[in-house]
């Protein structure tokens, strides 16, 4: 039996405020790939909306890693957040939302594709980058061998 009388509440620590992004970059000759975080479940158009702003910088390929780093929710697009539904109804930061997370999604792929990438040669550079809370890229490139 459903007791909606008790109107229970989760507590505002079960969903993540403060989301952070990654960019992970793969060359291999002169084919560009790159793994981009998001902290939730993107819909069909935001993918597509990342993928074509990563194929306009040069990338050949885009994944998109949801949920990664984080959980807040469905990233649904204006359009379908009017239709309604479960995903529009668990896209908990407005009609906006799919467009924030496109717009926090671009720092970094646009550093992935410059100069910025701060390149870490071991654990303790790795642990100091990560307590510094801030945007983390990481860049591999390699070469077709034999």
């Amino acid at each position: 039996v459903l007791r909606c009388d008790l109107n229970p509440h989760l507590g505002s620590a079960w969903i993540e405020h403060t989301p952070r992004f990654f960019g992970l970059r793969i060359t291999i000759g002169n084919d560009h790939t790159i793994i981009v975080s998001m902290p939730g479940e993107p819909l069909l158009e935001l993918g597509w909306w990342v993928r074509n702003d990563t194929a306009a910088l040069g990338f050949t390929t885009t994944f998109l890693a949801g949920y990664s780093n984080a959980h807040m929710g469905y990233f649904a697009p204006p359009i379908e957040y009017d239709v309604g539904g479960y995903e529009s109804q668990l896209t908990f930061w407005g009609i906006d939302t799919a467009i924030k997370v496109r717009t926090a999604v671009k720092a970094p792929y646009h550093i992935t594709m410059s100069d910025k990438v701060i390149h870490v040669h071991n654990k303790a550079e790795y642990d100091a980058l990560l307590s510094k809370n801030d945007l983390v890229i990481v860049d591999f490139s390699a070469t077709w061998c034999g």
